[in-house]
């Protein structure tokens, strides 16, 4: 499975991420159907991640700035 850090998200203009958000946005490919977001870089931002696995860390974190992870 593909995976990305969370800096790669803190530049997204989006704060609900999906993965056809990460494709739209050109951080994955189409092709991509299952991703990881592991832990790397800076999030300072609230985000809600939607349908995509995260590391133990990565969820405290979002947590911690009040964002939100839905299982998909």
């Amino acid at each position: 499975s593909t995976h990305i850090k969370h800096r790669d998200i803190e530049k997204l203009a989006e704060d609900h991420i999906t993965l056809e958000v990460l494709k739209k946005n050109k951080i994955i490919s189409n092709k991509i159907k299952k991703l990881k977001i592991n832990n790397g870089g800076e999030l300072t931002k609230t985000v809600k991640i939607e349908g995509l696995s995260v590391s133990k860390s990565v969820e405290e974190l979002i947590n911690k700035l009040g964002g939100e992870i839905i299982s998909g």
